[in-house]
């Protein structure tokens, strides 16, 4: 006789998830080839284990180690894995707001701003409240010269435009460098 199905998921969900331990860990190590490897096992481990369960739906776990997998493809240079690992994370949690912050953070500086655009939209519907992703809004629709993609916002809690125009002028004198007489 076989072990039986209950079995089976728990031991899967096991190895998974020394998988994405492994996976971390090699990530902090700087081993982002290895990290990759063991965490996108964890991933097809952690999708067999769904297929036999009731419900069959997204777990914490998966995006949490959708998270880490696209964080190592990112330290990797991996972009298309990474965007597509940070797009299957917020499919599992449509409220992990640091992968919001993540995926519109890579997509802008690949000149993806459109992209980047939709996925802040999509994080301010689900986040409406999130400090971050407000201020993020700012900031990339500043940048964008003014396009604005983010939800109405409550009009106590007015947002400024970011730029060099809103940096202080003024200098602390203590901070101030001087030069001395024989300097040019």
């Amino acid at each position: 006789m076989g072990i039986g199905p209950r079995v089976r998921n728990y031991s899967l969900l096991a190895r998974s998830y020394a998988l994405y331990d492994q996976g971390i860990n090699e990530r902090l190590r700087g081993n982002f080839g290895s990290s990759t490897d063991k965490l996108a096992e964890s991933v097809n481990l952690l999708d067999q284990a769904r297929s036999n369960q009731h419900n069959g739906g997204a777990s914490t776990l998966e995006a949490m180690i959708f998270f880490e997998l696209a964080l190592a493809a990112e330290a990797d240079g991996d972009v298309i894995l990474a965007r597509d690992s940070y797009a299957h994370c917020l499919r599992a949690k449509p409220h992990y707001v640091e992968a919001y912050l993540r995926i519109v953070s890579l997509l802008a500086t690949q000149g993806q701003l459109p992209l980047a655009m939709n996925w802040l939209k999509e994080g301010l519907k689900e986040c409406p409240h999130d400090s971050r992703l407000n201020d993020l809004s700012t900031v990339l629709s500043t940048f964008m010269g003014g396009y604005k993609p983010t939800l109405e916002r409550d009009a106590e809690a007015p947002t400024k435009a970011v730029g060099p125009e809103t940096l202080p002028t003024e200098t602390n004198p203590e901070t101030t460098v001087e030069t001395s007489p024989e300097m040019p």
